[in-house]
């Protein structure tokens, strides 16, 4: 005859169940809502960077054309 006995800390437990299992439910939610805005500042974040990336290749671009532009230095002689 086995008999399971519910301790004072197992009966406090119960007592607050309700309440934990409210706190669980609040705190994934907040989980989620964080997750969605976090993913959101990524995305804005990501387009931010690949502008700046487009620009950084174009102002290259241009240095490089500008460094390797041949002059004509007989041709600025009047």
């Amino acid at each position: 005859m086995n008999q399971e006995y519910l301790t004072i800390e197992d009966a406090k437990k119960l007592t607050n169940y309700d309440k934990l299992l409210a706190e669980r439910d609040m705190l994934k939610s907040d989980n989620n809502l964080l997750k969605n805005s976090l993913k959101s500042k990524d995305k804005h974040y990501m387009l931010i960077i690949n502008e700046k990336n487009k620009r950084i290749k174009e102002l290259e671009s241009q240095l490089y054309t500008y460094e390797n532009k041949q002059v004509d230095i007989f041709g600025e002689l009047g």
